[in-house]
């Protein structure tokens, strides 16, 4: 129509929320619909952080990575020598290589999303890997001064001052200080760290498992690490769990009590499993299931006809000082190895991990990752339940990648720094399988 005007174009509008600022000159955005995300308050970008924290260190770290003043309103992941829990890695394994190219680069997996990253390890150069603690550190070793560390691989933060390894290994008088070192360098590269941790989230108390009795702790500045007291007997199984370090010995539930000048094991529950249990038992872990302490026992089950082998399930009731069974893993997918080192670590993920990955289902690792077939089950206590469906999961299935990843890691959790044969890494990346029953509901 004549004398009439085109209605001008909507203006775009940026849907933030934040603080307000003065827009861009030029900017086509309405005043009342800026936000300078870059200047937030000290007190928004501390409050976004803390619950990003809450959920996962690694989404903490990209956070403060984003923006300086971001970075400056933030607490440093590094504080307290880098053992403040809040910013371990909890959630996360480092693969082990299954290549001999002694690189730096490392891939680490997320057991809650699955999420894969990729980082740089320098560090890692002329280090033993001992293993990892509970909380996603790795115990190292250096090779040539045998100093000990952790290392936290998303912050590559390295906490200095502990002992060295000369207190851990013992050697003749006889020998000369280079022969000591050598044998020392010699025993650290077939040594086992069953499980390691920290005793108490305040005192930095560092806690390491070895084989059947050898608990020993220190703590940054000490001089030589000590062996705990009350540990005479064997520790079947250990893990750090909420500020504190649990064992199962061969009559009960213990943890490291830092309290006294001389650390040492208390009993704090009961063991119910109708069994006795042997050192070296790897049929018996302790695991966080998703923030809950649980005990989980391999035994034969059924009646004395067809007796097959399966899991119970006991929840550690801390208050109470025992333990309560329970009938399976609250939904969850538990990974555990099997094998005649004892040393296998045992992992909860939550069932939606993978399409591969049913709820309350244990996943069985044997060395080398070799098919396993005897069915494995989550059983209530003394109580067999019928109904088995049994299926073997193999590496090449796309979908089950997560699935090789997890088996990958407890299988090969003891040797992460020393590659396999090449014989045994062909045979791996050809045929890793696992077997997994499951009951139906």
């Amino acid at each position: 129509m004549a004398g009439c005007t085109a209605p001008a174009p909507p203006k775009k509008v940026m849907k933030t929320a934040g603080l307000a600022a003065d827009p861009p000159s030029g900017s086509p955005v309405a005043q009342s619909d800026w936000r300078d995300w870059a200047n937030l308050t000290e007190g928004a970008a501390g409050q976004i952080a803390e619950r990003l924290l809450a959920d996962d260190v690694a989404d903490y770290l990209c956070f403060r990575a984003a923006c300086r003043s971001w970075r400056r309103s933030t607490a440093c992941p590094h504080a307290r020598d880098g053992l403040d829990r809040r910013f371990h890695p909890r959630r996360w394994v480092m693969l082990p290589l299954m290549t001999s190219s002694g690189g730096v680069r490392r891939e680490l997996l997320n057991i809650t999303t699955g999420a894969r990253v990729h980082v740089d390890l320098p560090e890692l150069r002329h280090q033993h890997v001992l293993g990892p603690t509970s909380g996603g550190l790795l115990v190292i070793c250096d090779k040539r001064t045998l100093a000990m560390r952790l290392l936290n691989p998303l912050t590559r933060h390295l906490t200095a001052g502990l002992p060295d390894a000369t207190s851990l290994l013992h050697t003749s008088a006889a020998l000369t200080r280079q022969q000591q070192q050598e044998l020392l360098r010699y025993r650290l590269q077939s040594a086992r760290l069953h499980s390691a941790g920290l005793a108490n989230g305040e005192d930095s108390t560092v806690v390491l498992h070895f084989h059947t009795s050898w608990l020993v702790v220190a703590k940054p500045g000490d001089k030589r690490w000590r062996q705990l007291s009350g540990s005479n007997g064997f520790v079947v199984t250990a893990l750090s769990f909420a500020g504190r370090f649990f064992c199962v010995t061969e009559n009960a539930i213990a943890a490291v009590d830092t309290a006294a000048e001389d650390p040492q094991l208390v009993p704090v529950a009961q063991l119910q499993l109708g069994v006795e249990l042997r050192p070296y038992d790897g049929t018996v872990k302790l695991v966080d299931n998703d923030g809950e302490l649980i005990l989980v026992h391999r035994k034969w089950m059924g009646n004395s006809n067809i007796p097959r082998p399966g899991y119970e399930v006991h929840r550690v009731d801390l208050e109470a000082g025992n333990t309560v069974p329970m009938p399976g893993l609250s939904g969850r997918a538990l990974f555990v190895g099997q094998g005649p080192r004892g040393c296998r670590p045992a992992i909860s993920v939550p069932a939606g991990l993978s399409s591969c990955i049913r709820a309350d289902t244990v996943y069985t690792c044997r060395d080398f990752c070799r098919l396993d077939r005897v069915p494995e089950i989550i059983a209530r206590p003394a109580q067999y339940i019928p109904g088995i469906l049994c299926s073997g999961i193999r590496q090449d299935a796309r979908e089950c990648s997560v699935v090789h990843s997890m088996s990958r890691y407890i299988c090969y959790s003891e040797i992460i720094v020393s590659p396999p044969p090449r014989s045994q890494r062909v045979a791996v990346r050809g045929r890793h399988l696992l077997s997994s029953i499951t009951t139906r509901s």
